[in-house]
């Protein structure tokens, strides 16, 4: 496969998947996963699905990893904005 350049914005979807897929499967899904198929991406994640989560079909695992995938890059995207300053209210304060 061609080694390819992502844009920021494919390079943060691509790691968030990568970094979602390690909270679901035994194996993290490869950076090229843009590339697979999705079948072979199905496939992929049938053969490496955590114990936990054996009992669900790979869609399912496959679209809870790209909700948080999602959850990932919007908090990344929510610190940016807030230029790292961040606070944390505390009810009753």
């Amino acid at each position: 496969m061609e080694k390819r350049d992502y844009n920021p914005k494919e390079k943060r979807e691509v790691l968030a998947l990568v970094l979602a897929s390690t909270h679901y499967l035994n194996k993290r899904i490869p950076e090229h996963w843009k590339f697979m198929e999705e079948k072979e991406i199905l496939d992929f994640i049938e053969k490496n699905i955590w114990i936990p989560f054996e009992g669900q079909d790979a869609e399912t695992v496959y679209s809870n990893m790209k909700r948080l995938a999602q959850d990932f890059e919007d908090y990344g995207n929510y610190c940016a904005a807030q230029e790292a300053d961040l606070r944390i209210v505390v009810a009753g304060e």
